[in-house]
C-alpha cells in the first residue's frame, strides 16, 4: 500500500500545471510585415496579412511574443482597431509565446 501512494504522489507532482497568466506590455503586429528590412510595414499591410492567417504577436523591449490560439481569428474588429497600436495583453506566457486571453490599447 505504501508503495502505491508514493508511486500516486509522484506521479501526481509530476504533472504539468496550468501556467499563470501574465500581462505584457506592447506594439500588436503582424510579424513579417513588422521585421521587413527596410522599415516597419504599414497598418494596412499587417491587417491584410494577419486577416489571412500570418502569425502575430506583441513587440516589447524583450522582444516580439508570438501570438498562439485563435484570438486573430475570433476578434477581428479589434484586430483592425488595435494593430501598429501599444496594447496590454493578458494570457498564459510560455517563453516567447502569448496565448492571449484578453487584449486593450495599452494606458
Amino acid at each position: 500500500m505504501t508503495t502505491v501512494l508514493v508511486v500516486l504522489v509522484a506521479f501526481t507532482l509530476a504533472l504539468p500545471g496550468k501556467a499563470a497568466e501574465s500581462a505584457i506590455t506592447g506594439t500588436l503586429v503582424e510579424i513579417g510585415c513588422a521585421n521587413v528590412p527596410f522599415g516597419k510595414g504599414t497598418a494596412a499591410c499587417m491587417l491584410r496579412c494577419a486577416s489571412r492567417g500570418e502569425p502575430i504577436g506583441i513587440r516589447t523591449n524583450d522582444g516580439t511574443y508570438t501570438i498562439t490560439g485563435d484570438w486573430a481569428a475570433t476578434h477581428g474588429d479589434d484586430l483592425a482597431e488595435l494593430i501598429t497600436k501599444k496594447v496590454k495583453a493578458t494570457g498564459e506566457i510560455n517563453g516567447m509565446t502569448i496565448a492571449v486571453a484578453t487584449m486593450a490599447p495599452a494606458e
